[in-house]
């Protein structure tokens, strides 16, 4: 990675490091109601769109549409790149809508995803909501993703 590469990276880490754990700070001084979420996620970009469900997740289980935003980023690690996009999860009970920062090392096979909530774009239950979900996947062919997701979603009072 070239120095002035290095140097934005390190930059974006200092500056936004006052924010990490931001969030959560605002939820435990918050009377809202929170729950633990866990769910299996599969991805499949077969037909030119980043489809997939997610199963076993409760009030997650739904269909998703993942839209990436950009091509990849360079990493440290030449094997590894970062990006970013927005996940849409429909479900029977609302719209989770989240925007994301991944990783995926192509050596491996095997990514992670940060999905921060977006409150004011999500729907039904999810109207209003905050928290953050983490996806670790594994890519178990060209086009398919298989992985866990786990997080914590924060309910608005009505």
């Amino acid at each position: 990675m070239n120095t002035r590469i290095r140097a934005a990276v390190m930059l974006a880490a200092i500056v936004s490091s006052p924010f990490f754990g931001l969030e959560e700070r605002t939820s435990a001084q918050s009377t809202d109601d929170c729950m633990k979420v866990k769910g299996r996620l599969m991805q499949d970009s077969s037909s030119g769109r980043n489809l997939g469900t997610i199963t076993n997740g409760g009030i997650l289980n739904g269909r998703t549409e993942i839209v990436f935003a950009t091509a990849a980023f360079p990493t440290p690690d030449p094997t590894t790149v970062s990006f970013i996009g927005d996940l849409t999860l429909a479900t029977h009970r609302g719209v989770l809508k989240t925007h994301d920062v991944y990783l995926f090392d192509f050596f491996s096979g095997v990514g992670t995803g940060i999905h921060r909530v977006d409150s004011n774009a999500s729907t039904g239950v999810f109207s209003g909501a905050r928290g953050v979900l983490y996806d670790n996947s594994k890519s178990t062919s060209p086009s398919t993703v298989h992985g866990n997701v786990t997080g914590e979603l924060c309910f608005a009072d009505k």
